[in-house]
Protein backbone atom coordinates (compact mmCIF):
# COMPACT_ATOMS: atom_id res chain seq x y z
CA UNK A 1 0.00 0.00 0.00
CA UNK A 2 3.10 2.34 0.98
CA UNK A 3 4.88 1.86 -2.46
CA UNK A 4 1.50 2.65 -4.57
CA UNK A 5 0.97 5.68 -2.39
CA UNK A 6 4.86 6.60 -2.64
CA UNK A 7 4.11 6.03 -6.69
CA UNK A 8 1.21 7.25 -7.29
CA UNK A 9 2.37 10.53 -5.22
CA UNK A 10 4.75 11.20 -8.27
CA UNK A 11 1.76 12.04 -10.71
CA UNK A 12 2.15 15.29 -9.37
CA UNK A 13 5.12 16.23 -9.55
CA UNK A 14 6.92 14.34 -12.32
CA UNK A 15 4.03 11.97 -14.70
CA UNK A 16 6.85 10.34 -16.06
CA UNK A 17 7.76 8.63 -13.12
CA UNK A 18 4.31 7.73 -12.09
CA UNK A 19 4.51 5.45 -15.23
CA UNK A 20 6.85 2.71 -13.14
CA UNK A 21 3.20 1.92 -12.02
CA UNK A 22 3.15 -0.47 -15.25
CA UNK A 23 6.30 -2.23 -13.73
CA UNK A 24 3.97 -3.86 -11.31
CA UNK A 25 2.43 -6.15 -13.97
CA UNK A 26 5.38 -7.80 -14.33
CA UNK A 27 6.80 -7.67 -11.35
CA UNK A 28 3.33 -8.69 -9.40
CA UNK A 29 2.73 -10.94 -12.42
CA UNK A 30 1.82 -14.32 -10.20
CA UNK A 31 -0.39 -12.36 -7.80
CA UNK A 32 -2.23 -10.44 -10.51
CA UNK A 33 -3.14 -13.85 -12.11
CA UNK A 34 -4.18 -15.69 -9.52
CA UNK A 35 -6.22 -12.86 -7.97
CA UNK A 36 -8.21 -12.67 -11.09
CA UNK A 37 -8.29 -16.36 -11.84
CA UNK A 38 -11.66 -18.16 -11.61
CA UNK A 39 -10.51 -20.44 -8.66
CA UNK A 40 -9.79 -17.32 -6.65
CA UNK A 41 -13.31 -16.64 -6.44
CA UNK A 42 -14.99 -20.15 -5.15
CA UNK A 43 -13.33 -19.63 -1.48
CA UNK A 44 -13.95 -17.20 0.93
CA UNK A 45 -10.63 -16.94 2.36
CA UNK A 46 -8.91 -16.45 -1.12
CA UNK A 47 -11.28 -14.12 -2.31
CA UNK A 48 -11.17 -12.12 0.64
CA UNK A 49 -7.37 -11.97 0.12
CA UNK A 50 -7.61 -10.98 -3.42
CA UNK A 51 -10.28 -8.00 -2.56
CA UNK A 52 -7.07 -6.83 -0.04
CA UNK A 53 -4.38 -7.06 -2.59
CA UNK A 54 -6.26 -5.21 -4.73
CA UNK A 55 -7.38 -2.67 -2.50
CA UNK A 56 -3.63 -2.03 -1.35
CA UNK A 57 -2.80 -1.10 -4.81
CA UNK A 58 -5.90 0.52 -6.05
CA UNK A 59 -7.24 2.87 -2.85
CA UNK A 60 -4.07 4.53 -2.17
CA UNK A 61 -3.22 5.29 -5.46
CA UNK A 62 -6.69 6.92 -6.17
CA UNK A 63 -6.04 9.19 -2.75
CA UNK A 64 -3.66 11.13 -4.92
CA UNK A 65 -4.69 10.67 -8.26
CA UNK A 66 -7.94 11.65 -8.22
CA UNK A 67 -7.47 15.19 -6.52
CA UNK A 68 -4.47 15.42 -8.86
CA UNK A 69 -6.43 15.09 -12.27
CA UNK A 70 -9.77 16.93 -10.58
CA UNK A 71 -7.18 20.17 -10.16
CA UNK A 72 -5.72 19.44 -13.58
CA UNK A 73 -9.34 19.45 -15.25
CA UNK A 74 -10.89 22.34 -13.32
CA UNK A 75 -7.62 24.62 -14.05
CA UNK A 76 -6.37 23.46 -17.34
CA UNK A 77 -9.95 21.84 -18.91
CA UNK A 78 -8.06 18.31 -19.08
CA UNK A 79 -7.79 15.54 -16.56
CA UNK A 80 -4.36 14.57 -18.76
CA UNK A 81 -2.87 18.08 -19.11
CA UNK A 82 -0.72 18.55 -16.01
CA UNK A 83 0.00 22.22 -17.50
CA UNK A 84 3.92 21.70 -18.33
CA UNK A 85 2.79 23.12 -21.73
CA UNK A 86 2.67 26.77 -20.29
CA UNK A 87 5.61 26.96 -18.39
CA UNK A 88 7.87 29.96 -19.32
CA UNK A 89 10.75 29.16 -21.20
CA UNK A 90 12.65 29.51 -24.41
CA UNK A 91 10.18 28.03 -26.60
CA UNK A 92 6.46 28.56 -26.42
CA UNK A 93 5.87 24.34 -25.37
CA UNK A 94 2.02 24.65 -26.41
CA UNK A 95 2.68 24.41 -29.61
CA UNK A 96 6.30 22.83 -30.15
CA UNK A 97 7.63 19.40 -30.36
CA UNK A 98 11.03 18.03 -31.93
CA UNK A 99 10.56 17.89 -36.00
CA UNK A 100 10.08 14.11 -36.59
CA UNK A 101 13.64 14.30 -38.81
CA UNK A 102 15.96 15.33 -35.49
CA UNK A 103 14.41 12.73 -33.51
CA UNK A 104 17.61 10.43 -34.51
CA UNK A 105 19.74 13.58 -33.68
CA UNK A 106 18.31 14.16 -30.17
CA UNK A 107 18.26 10.43 -29.46
CA UNK A 108 22.02 10.16 -29.84
CA UNK A 109 22.82 13.34 -28.24
CA UNK A 110 20.56 11.49 -25.01
CA UNK A 111 22.94 8.62 -25.56
CA UNK A 112 26.09 8.97 -27.26
CA UNK A 113 27.04 13.02 -26.71
CA UNK A 114 30.70 13.11 -26.95
CA UNK A 115 33.13 15.09 -23.90
CA UNK A 116 34.70 18.34 -24.75
CA UNK A 117 38.04 18.41 -22.76
CA UNK A 118 39.49 22.11 -21.66
CA UNK A 119 42.89 23.80 -20.29
CA UNK A 120 41.39 24.79 -17.00
CA UNK A 121 39.69 23.36 -13.72
CA UNK A 122 37.27 21.47 -13.81
CA UNK A 123 38.70 20.40 -17.29
CA UNK A 124 35.27 18.99 -18.34
CA UNK A 125 33.27 21.61 -20.79
CA UNK A 126 29.77 21.77 -22.13
CA UNK A 127 29.31 20.10 -25.36
CA UNK A 128 26.97 21.57 -27.72
CA UNK A 129 24.43 19.91 -29.75
CA UNK A 130 24.29 22.43 -32.78
CA UNK A 131 21.13 20.90 -34.63
CA UNK A 132 20.59 21.80 -39.00
CA UNK A 133 16.90 22.34 -37.96
CA UNK A 134 15.98 24.21 -34.55
CA UNK A 135 14.46 22.10 -31.89
CA UNK A 136 15.50 22.61 -27.96
CA UNK A 137 18.83 21.91 -26.85
CA UNK A 138 21.17 22.42 -23.74
CA UNK A 139 24.88 22.39 -23.37
CA UNK A 140 25.68 19.45 -21.27
CA UNK A 141 28.99 17.79 -20.75
CA UNK A 142 27.93 14.32 -22.41
CA UNK A 143 25.06 11.44 -22.73
CA UNK A 144 24.59 8.71 -20.98
CA UNK A 145 26.46 5.95 -22.33
CA UNK A 146 29.49 8.55 -22.83
CA UNK A 147 28.61 8.99 -18.61
CA UNK A 148 28.75 5.54 -17.80
CA UNK A 149 29.39 2.89 -20.43
CA UNK A 150 28.23 -0.07 -18.12
CA UNK A 151 24.79 1.25 -19.32
CA UNK A 152 25.38 -0.27 -22.31
CA UNK A 153 24.97 -3.59 -20.55
CA UNK A 154 21.55 -3.06 -20.21
CA UNK A 155 20.51 -4.23 -23.96
CA UNK A 156 21.72 -7.42 -23.28
CA UNK A 157 18.85 -7.65 -21.00
CA UNK A 158 16.41 -9.49 -24.00
CA UNK A 159 18.55 -12.28 -24.59
CA UNK A 160 19.16 -13.22 -21.20
CA UNK A 161 16.03 -14.98 -20.52
CA UNK A 162 17.37 -18.47 -19.15
CA UNK A 163 20.05 -16.47 -16.89
CA UNK A 164 17.42 -13.81 -15.40
CA UNK A 165 14.97 -16.01 -14.61
CA UNK A 166 12.18 -14.65 -12.87
CA UNK A 167 13.71 -11.30 -13.34
CA UNK A 168 13.46 -11.50 -17.22
CA UNK A 169 9.70 -10.14 -17.35
CA UNK A 170 10.53 -7.16 -14.60
CA UNK A 171 13.87 -6.56 -16.83
CA UNK A 172 12.59 -6.01 -20.20
CA UNK A 173 9.71 -4.06 -19.01
CA UNK A 174 12.20 -1.66 -17.76
CA UNK A 175 14.30 -1.39 -20.38
CA UNK A 176 11.03 -1.05 -22.59
CA UNK A 177 9.74 1.71 -20.55
CA UNK A 178 13.18 3.63 -20.52
CA UNK A 179 13.26 3.53 -24.26
CA UNK A 180 9.69 5.39 -24.28
CA UNK A 181 10.19 7.43 -21.74
CA UNK A 182 13.27 8.71 -23.84
CA UNK A 183 11.73 8.95 -27.08
CA UNK A 184 8.58 11.11 -25.52
CA UNK A 185 11.08 13.44 -23.60
CA UNK A 186 12.81 14.01 -27.20
CA UNK A 187 9.64 14.57 -28.85
CA UNK A 188 8.05 16.59 -26.42
CA UNK A 189 10.66 18.50 -24.72
CA UNK A 190 13.73 18.58 -26.81
CA UNK A 191 17.38 17.65 -25.23
CA UNK A 192 17.61 18.40 -21.75
CA UNK A 193 20.75 17.19 -19.37
CA UNK A 194 17.45 17.06 -16.78
CA UNK A 195 15.62 14.79 -18.57
CA UNK A 196 18.00 12.20 -18.36
CA UNK A 197 16.59 11.74 -14.95
CA UNK A 198 13.85 10.30 -15.93
CA UNK A 199 14.70 6.84 -18.03
CA UNK A 200 18.53 6.27 -17.17
CA UNK A 201 17.72 4.96 -13.94
CA UNK A 202 15.74 2.31 -15.34
CA UNK A 203 18.78 1.40 -17.99
CA UNK A 204 20.69 1.23 -15.14
CA UNK A 205 19.02 -1.31 -13.14
CA UNK A 206 18.74 -3.30 -16.09
CA UNK A 207 22.86 -2.69 -16.48
CA UNK A 208 23.52 -4.20 -13.16
CA UNK A 209 21.82 -7.27 -13.57
CA UNK A 210 23.75 -8.13 -16.36
CA UNK A 211 26.68 -7.02 -14.55
CA UNK A 212 26.24 -9.40 -11.29
CA UNK A 213 25.30 -11.93 -13.66
CA UNK A 214 29.06 -11.67 -15.44
CA UNK A 215 30.65 -11.06 -12.04
CA UNK A 216 29.44 -14.48 -10.77
CA UNK A 217 30.41 -15.68 -13.96
CA UNK A 218 33.53 -14.62 -14.46
CA UNK A 219 35.20 -12.74 -11.22
CA UNK A 220 37.77 -10.80 -13.90
CA UNK A 221 34.82 -8.77 -14.87
CA UNK A 222 34.88 -6.73 -11.21
CA UNK A 223 38.86 -5.26 -12.50
CA UNK A 224 36.62 -3.68 -16.04
CA UNK A 225 33.92 -2.51 -13.53
CA UNK A 226 35.74 -0.59 -11.09
CA UNK A 227 37.70 0.87 -13.57
CA UNK A 228 34.65 2.19 -15.21
CA UNK A 229 33.23 3.19 -12.16
CA UNK A 230 36.13 5.57 -11.34
CA UNK A 231 35.66 6.94 -14.88
CA UNK A 232 32.66 7.45 -14.14
CA UNK A 233 32.91 9.09 -10.83
CA UNK A 234 35.41 11.17 -11.65
CA UNK A 235 32.95 12.57 -14.37
CA UNK A 236 30.01 13.03 -11.92
CA UNK A 237 32.18 15.17 -9.77
CA UNK A 238 33.59 16.95 -12.63
CA UNK A 239 30.61 17.75 -14.12
CA UNK A 240 29.41 19.30 -10.55
CA UNK A 241 31.80 22.69 -11.65
CA UNK A 242 31.25 22.57 -15.43
CA UNK A 243 31.35 26.26 -16.13
CA UNK A 244 28.48 27.95 -18.89
CA UNK A 245 25.26 26.48 -17.36
CA UNK A 246 22.94 28.82 -15.24
CA UNK A 247 23.03 26.96 -12.29
CA UNK A 248 26.95 26.11 -12.69
CA UNK A 249 28.63 26.23 -9.04
CA UNK A 250 30.64 29.33 -10.13
CA UNK A 251 27.35 30.88 -10.53
CA UNK A 252 25.41 29.90 -7.25
CA UNK A 253 28.33 29.15 -4.77
CA UNK A 254 30.76 31.09 -6.27
CA UNK A 255 33.36 30.80 -2.74
CA UNK A 256 33.05 26.89 -2.52
CA UNK A 257 33.49 27.20 -6.26
CA UNK A 258 36.76 28.82 -5.74
CA UNK A 259 38.10 26.82 -2.77
CA UNK A 260 37.99 23.90 -4.84
CA UNK A 261 39.82 25.36 -7.62
CA UNK A 262 42.59 26.36 -5.38
CA UNK A 263 42.78 22.65 -4.51
CA UNK A 264 44.07 21.96 -7.75
CA UNK A 265 45.96 25.63 -8.89
CA UNK A 266 50.10 25.26 -8.93
CA UNK A 267 51.19 28.34 -6.66
CA UNK A 268 53.30 30.88 -8.21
Amino acid sequence: ALGALCIAATIGCRPTFALTALLAIALFFPQVRAVFSASTWRERATRIQALRFLCALIIPAMLIVVPVIAYNAMRFGSFTDFGNAYQITVANMTDFHTPLPQMPRALCCYLFLPLTFGNDFPWLELTPAPTPIWFFTETTPAGLFVLMPLALLAFAVPFMRRPLGRLYATLTSMLALSMVLLVFDAYVGGFAWRYLADFSWLVMLCALAVMAWLVERHPAWRVVFVIVLVYAIMLALASMFVIGRDDAMINIMPSRFADVRSWFTLLP
